[in-house]
């Protein structure tokens, strides 16, 4: 919800980030130890890692815009 109201959005992205951040290192553990987890093939532990990294920099990318623009009542955008 942080993310959709302007005020809050640069927090939100930065605890979301945060909280990307947080679960690496059980990803990169899981990356390292296949044979942990068995169930779950090697090559999507890898590719786990690189949405990660996407998913981050997606994070940051839309939570930090100064120029978002605000919709008034007739519909129109305001900067």
């Amino acid at each position: 919800m942080g993310v959709l109201w302007l005020p809050t959005r640069r927090a939100a992205g930065y605890g979301l980030a945060l909280l990307t951040l947080a679960v690496t290192p059980a990803n990169v553990y899981m990356w390292q130890h296949p044979e942990l987890f068995p169930k779950i093939p090697p090559s999507l532990l890898g590719i786990r890692l690189v949405v990660q990294v996407l998913l981050l920099a997606c994070i940051l990318w839309s939570t930090s815009r100064q120029d978002d623009a605000v919709a008034t009542r007739d519909g129109k955008c305001e900067p």
